[in-house]
């Protein structure tokens, strides 16, 4: 039985450094972010901010994402 069969699966490492493994939650809601910003780069406001405020609600304890919805209802 391996590491990841026991329930321990690996420390994910970016540039020579282990990070701390996101929930599910949290990758959702930067997949979520990520999108908005994209939409509104091509000028789709309405959506980008539907789908920010959709970021918003999948993980509601997150700041930052709340900061990044503000960013996108006043640019």
């Amino acid at each position: 039985m391996d590491d990841l069969q026991k329930g321990a699966p690996p420390a994910v490492v970016v540039d020579g450094k282990a990070i701390a493994p996101q929930s599910a939650r949290q990758q959702i809601q930067n997949i979520l972010l990520g999108q908005a910003w994209k939409q509104h780069g091509v000028g789709m406001k309405k959506q980008a901010i539907a789908t920010g405020w959709r970021a918003c609600v999948a993980n509601p304890v997150c700041i930052s994402a709340w900061k990044s919805l503000a960013a996108l209802v006043l640019r």
